[in-house]
């Protein structure tokens, strides 16, 4: 009984010894491993952090142990691998902090969508699947990029500018074969072809990719890499529809998934709360309006 009391005290002691400050370090600690987890499973990082932390924890071992020649080899790898993990990784680095450059303290708190963006993306996302579909169809090769946070002005200077509101009729002539502008990619802003015939940027790990998917495919995935675009990609050879996103290829996409996952990426729902704030604010105006 007397242990246990003496056990509860200890651990009494320590929690009045703990400061609000301890509480949001330990908190933004957690976040910023969560974080590297996440983005290391997105890429070939997450066998290398497996092998990081067996490294650490046989540092520790040693050291515990007292084993000083070991301690000291492992001390010296360690040290000497941070320099090495930034050369070798410098892509993968470099992407996650053009994430971190990309995103909106505001867009946390609120949703920064205008009314007019998204009713452009409404009135774009059904044009732009009945075009993939009949492309599909066809057999007919696309490369559609979607622009989202950050502009693509480097790759649209590269095609001819067109700055047209899109329809079935325009895909089909951009994209007939041997027609001027069909060798390239679309890019769309704000729910309009702003360019066509752009050229993308090559991936940055091409020998990783799967021999079988050929340029477009490539294409896509460059773009996705050094972006937060959304690239459609129709295979000329097969029909199948892909969607690359943040270097990642996802293929075989129907209609209806195409445009439930438009939709997802390109015109979020409001939460719970804006839903019933709005359904407030417009039963309070029908009041106004009925006295």
């Amino acid at each position: 009984m007397h242990v246990i009391q003496d056990l509860f005290w200890s651990l009494w002691s320590i929690i009045k010894t703990i400061r609000i400050q301890d509480i949001i370090d330990i908190l933004l600690i957690s976040f910023i491993v969560y974080k590297t987890f996440q983005f290391a499973k997105e890429t070939r990082a997450e066998q290398l952090l497996k092998g990081i932390i067996l490294l650490l924890l046989a540092y520790f071992v040693v050291k515990i142990s007292n084993m000083k020649t070991m301690t000291f080899l492992l001390e010296n790898i360690i040290q000497s691998g941070i320099l090495a993990l930034v050369i070798l990784f410098q892509p993968e680095l470099r992407r996650a902090l053009e994430r971190v450059g990309r995103t909106k303290v505001t867009s946390v708190f609120t949703n920064t969508a205008s009314e007019k963006h998204l009713s452009d993306w409404e009135r774009a996302i059904p044009i732009i699947v009945n075009s993939v579909a009949k492309l599909s169809q066809s057999k007919t090769g696309a490369l559609i990029v979607l622009e989202q946070e950050t502009k693509l002005g480097e790759q649209i200077a590269t095609g001819v500018y067109l700055d047209a509101q899109p329809s079935e009729e325009l895909f089909g002539n951009i994209f007939f074969v041997n027609t001027p502008l069909h060798d390239g990619a679309v890019i769309m802003r704000d729910g309009k072809i702003l360019a066509a015939a752009c050229f993308l940027p090559k991936p940055q790990k091409e020998e990783l990719i799967e021999t079988k998917l050929g340029s477009r495919h490539r294409a896509s995935l460059g773009i996705s890499e050094v972006s937060d675009s959304i690239t459609i990609v129709v295979s000329e050879e097969t029909g199948t529809v892909s969607i690359a996103e943040n270097g990642h290829l996802m293929r075989g996409f129907s209609s209806d998934r195409l445009t439930q996952f438009l939709r997802a990426k390109l015109i979020p729902q409001p939460s719970e709360e804006h839903k019933i704030s709005s359904l407030k604010i417009k039963q309070h105006l029908k009041r106004g309006k009925n006295k």
